[in-house]
């Protein structure tokens, strides 16, 4: 609506939104890269494979 139009609008006000945005996404895929390192090293069972598949989402953090 309204509220969202003056955001968009004014140059000084949008990059907070897209800070609202970016900030929970950001969040939420450091948590998810966190979980499932935990988990492949709680269960290392395939240390050839385990080893590069940790490495790779280690990068998201």
């Amino acid at each position: 609506g309204k509220f969202l139009d003056g955001l968009l609008l004014e140059g000084q006000m949008a990059p907070i939104l897209f800070i609202l945005v970016a900030f929970p996404c950001t969040i939420v895929a450091v948590g998810l890269a966190v979980w499932h390192i935990y988990r492949h090293l709680v269960n290392y069972t395939e240390p050839t494979y385990q080893r590069y598949i940790v490495r790779i989402i280690f990068m998201v953090p």
